[in-house]
């Protein structure tokens, strides 16, 4: 291997002079940066020849995955082109990684000593699903308005983990105060539901949960009126993906001290905690404030992990909001 006045590595037989044609398919070429460091590797096409110069014309450039061509990697009086890593994961366009957060209301604050959890039920720990086959689950407004007709959501789109855990959803129409199954009976966990269509109204009625079939005491999920999405900082992993968790914030009023805490089913050593234990993993104090915290090194969680926050509030009646926010691939 050799390099050439132009940062050029020959890999295969030995370079050519600058302006002659690059004849066979044998030759490949990196084109590098002064540091060493990889831009391209170049090999001749089927048809026509192309010459070590016009490699070298492109040592400048990058592979642009919208337009598929080569653009300048210096724009404006020459400054680079940057994209931010997270940026690009947000705009999709990093292969293999998806945008991931949770996000929760929680108003009038108990004093249990396990906390309340960071979401719009009146439980203050969030049930879980079985995790072994999964539940068929049941929806139902306290509004007649929630259906077909109605002024308020006409149908639900139902993001969830199958028993598999893998990401699925499923649109169900409302029929107001009407209970109507899912037609997925595998449902291990619920992410969010939001409203998919509605009326003048464009949000919630009444109040609509989700919650296991048979059992409507065991809410899941919901849609507290006025809203048109469950406001539940809960969220599952799914199966096979690792979460990176860069930043979470939390706001609280009325006037308490509260603190919300981190809380995963891992360890330490991101690790699944099988029987759905919550480790604390961070915690923020506050009162009538808010705090952003963002990680330089994301906390990981691995795949089936449940990833939420919980409050506990020094007085009755506190409120608080949250969320967390990050990636997994």
């Amino acid at each position: 291997m050799s390099v050439n006045d132009h940062g050029l590595e020959v890999l295969k037989k030995s370079a050519v002079p600058i302006d002659e044609a690059f004849p066979t398919k044998e030759y490949k070429l990196r084109v590098s940066n002064a540091d060493g460091s990889s831009l391209a590797t170049v090999q001749r096409q089927d048809t026509g020849n192309a010459s070590l110069a016009t490699i070298a014309a492109n040592q400048n450039k990058y592979y642009d995955v919208e337009s598929l061509s080569l653009q300048n990697i210096k724009g404006h009086e020459g400054a680079q082109h940057v994209v931010n890593y997270l940026d690009a994961i947000g705009q999709g366009k990093v292969t293999g990684h998806m945008k991931f957060r949770g996000f929760g209301e929680r108003t009038n604050l108990s004093t249990d000593v396990t906390g309340d959890d960071v979401w719009g039920g009146t439980a203050s720990t969030i049930p879980i699903p079985n995790q072994i086959t999964g539940e068929q689950m049941t929806i139902v407004s306290t509004s007649i308005q929630d259906g077909v007709g109605g002024t308020g959501i006409r149908s639900l789109d139902i993001h969830y983990i199958d028993a598999a855990g893998v990401e699925q959803h499923e649109i169900l129409l409302t029929d107001g105060t009407t209970p109507k199954n899912t037609v997925a009976t595998n449902i291990r966990f619920i992410q969010v539901i939001h409203g998919q269509s509605w009326g003048s109204g464009k949000v919630a009625a009444g109040s609509i949960t989700i919650y296991k079939t048979g059992s409507a005491s065991t809410v899941y999920n919901l849609i507290p009126p006025g809203i048109n999405v469950s406001l539940n900082s809960s969220r599952m992993v799914p199966a096979g993906k690792i979460l990176y968790i860069k930043s979470w914030s939390v706001s609280g009023a009325s006037n308490k001290s509260i603190i919300v805490r981190l809380r995963i089913t891992s360890t330490y050593e991101d690790e699944l905690i099988t029987d759905y234990a919550f480790l604390i993993r961070d915690a923020m104090y506050l009162q009538n404030s808010a705090i952003v915290k963002d990680y330089p090194c994301p906390l990981a969680a691995p795949g089936l992990s449940i990833v939420k926050l919980t409050a506990w509030s020094s007085q009755a009646g506190g409120d608080v909001a949250a969320s967390w926010g990050g990636w997994y691939e």
